[in-house]
């Protein structure tokens, strides 16, 4: 431990309210001791080495009485304790720097992972608002196709084939020029059974179950679309399922 009150040696003065002041070396000191404003009880901290004594403590501050010094030009006012000079301390770097990017990696780590939650839930909402298009076209198309036939005696056009084939005749028929088109992710194209080219409406024996237009190919996850005789189109959980629709024969009793 460093001796108190070497020479050359200069102290902080610690306020009460624990602050800190100087530093001051020793004829310094006796200078504020003669103009009273240092205590023997106030604490002094070395510079240095960080020894706290109190001023009384320290050897040849309070032992003799000390000339009164002339008055110092900018020293520090006469107020104890807490009126000396602050150490300068060193500057506080900014928090906000940090606290931003964090808000940013936070919102960067959140969005990305809120994105990875909904992108299958808009994806899947996307397809089903995609094939209930497609159903609505089928259905289109096949409630033309009844009341086609409520204007020619009840007769299926003689060639059933696709919905391109059949525009120029069915199109007043049916509400929107866009239900001829598939929306099929897949391609294809709406195809009529030809198993009615001609024939008599009140011939079809089950006509809820007897496919009237159909889309060409399977759709992405397997399933297929159709309308039927009656005016209805459903999806079907397996494109094989219209498949065996078609190859029925709609005029003959089901064994």
């Amino acid at each position: 431990m460093a001796s108190a009150g070497g020479t050359g040696d200069s102290y902080y003065v610690e306020a009460e309210d624990g602050s800190r002041y100087g530093p001051a070396d020793l004829e310094t000191l006796k200078a504020w001791v003669a103009e009273d404003r240092l205590r023997p009880e106030t604490v002094l901290i070395h510079s240095v080495t960080d020894y706290r004594t109190r001023a009384g403590r320290l050897p040849g501050l309070f032992d003799a009485a000390s000339p009164e010094p002339p008055p110092q030009v900018g020293g520090p006012p006469p107020v104890h304790g807490s009126s000396f000079p602050r150490a300068s301390a060193p500057p506080k770097k900014p928090v906000w720097p940090w606290i931003l990017a964090g808000c940013i990696g936070l919102f960067a780590c959140g969005g990305a992972i809120l994105a990875a939650i909904l992108f299958p839930v808009f994806s899947q909402a996307g397809y089903a608002a995609k094939r209930t298009s497609g159903l609505s076209r089928a259905k289109e198309l096949s409630l033309g196709l009844i009341m086609y036939t409520n204007d020619t005696d009840d007769t299926y056009p003689r060639s059933m084939t696709s919905a391109s084939a059949l525009e120029p005749i069915l199109k007043p028929y049916v509400k929107s020029p866009l239900a001829f088109k598939t929306v099929n992710p897949d391609g294809g194209e709406y195809l009529f059974n030809h198993k009615l080219s001609g024939k008599k409406v009140f011939d079809v024996l089950e006509p809820d179950k007897t496919v009237a237009v159909y889309d060409s190919k399977p759709w992405p996850r397997g399933e297929g679309i159709a309308g039927y005789a009656d005016g209805s189109a459903r999806v079907s959980q397996e494109f094989q399922e219209v498949q065996d629709a078609l190859a029925k024969d709609p005029f003959k009793e089901p064994k």
